[in-house]
């Protein structure tokens, strides 16, 4: 959840794991509070690109995501159930 809302409903990102460089739109709800990747295949498409990051960084042009890191050094074991489940 962002601190402060966005003002568009969608944003060109780059998503940056050290081993990745991934180029994306990513799409704001509830108001711009909530930011989201893409769902389905896509979305799962972009997960498998990300697992093997230590960290995710977030490039874009608006302020409220530019900069935002996360630690995905748990990633892997985290989605295992769901990997499973899903069967990817």
């Amino acid at each position: 959840m962002l601190a402060a809302p966005m003002t568009n409903d969608s944003s060109a990102i780059t998503l940056r794991t050290g081993k990745e460089i991934i180029k994306t739109n990513w799409f704001s709800r509830d108001n711009g509070y909530v930011f989201e990747a893409s769902r389905g295949l896509p979305g799962i498409q972009e997960i498998q690109r990300l697992i093997h990051g230590d960290t995710l960084t977030i490039e874009s042009s608006d302020p409220s995501l530019n900069g935002l890191v996360f630690n995905l050094s748990t990633l892997p074991q985290a989605i295992a159930p769901l990997r499973s489940a899903c069967r990817w």
